[in-house]
Order: C-alpha cells, then sequence, then structure tokens
C-alpha cells in the first residue's frame, strides 16, 4: 500500500458497547439505529454495528470510523 492510498484511509476507530435485557434488545436496537447510529452514518467516514444475543441479555457494540481525532 502507498503512504498516499494509506492517507485516504480513516484514522480514528471509536467504540461504544451497551446492552440490554434479551427481551427488550429488538425495541433497543430500533431505538439505538434512529438515535445512535443514522447520525454517525451521515457524520463518519464509517459504521458498524453487532449485536450478540445471549440467554438473559443482548450486547450491543457500534464502531464508527473517523479521518481524526477533531473529526
Amino acid at each position: 500500500m502507498s503512504d498516499r492510498s494509506f492517507a485516504k484511509q480513516p484514522a480514528i476507530a471509536r467504540m461504544w458497547r451497551g446492552r440490554t435485557r434479551r427481551e427488550r434488545a429488538d425495541e433497543y436496537e430500533a431505538y439505538n439505529y434512529e438515535v445512535g447510529i443514522k447520525p454517525l452514518i451521515e457524520k463518519a467516514a464509517g459504521v458498524q454495528t453487532f449485536r450478540e444475543d445471549r440467554a438473559d441479555e443482548s450486547e450491543f457494540v457500534t464502531i464508527s470510523y473517523w479521518a481524526s481525532r477533531e473529526a
């Protein structure tokens, strides 16, 4: 990879985690998308979101990618 192509890649990754009771996970996922993910999609260089359902709880992880700390 050349230095020039690397400069176009995001330099910062921010991670956020949240958990909720399993029976409320679908409701929380919809809320999280509207309030948390949508604004990130409009501003960040990229966004990934993950959900892991366990017996009693669900965990959500969101990673957003940014060009710089200031972004």
